[in-house]
């Protein structure tokens, strides 16, 4: 499990730009099942999440 917490999307972005290398490491290591995105989701990060069949998004909690 791993658990990341971002500002916001952009943010989000900017680590998956900045760790690709890495990320792609991971996936030969492990395989990622699930992927649970939190909080406000923006038209990219839905987008980004659409382009995943393991990704969902849940808005915001108020």
């Amino acid at each position: 499990m791993v658990i990341e917490q971002y500002a916001d999307s952009a943010a989000a972005f900017a680590h998956n730009a900045h760790c690709e290398h890495l990320l792609a490491e991971m996936n030969q290591l492990a395989e990622m099942t699930t992927l649970q995105i939190h909080g406000d989701i923006t038209p990219d990060l839905q987008t980004f999440a659409d382009s995943l069949p393991i990704a969902k998004t849940f808005p915001a909690l108020t």
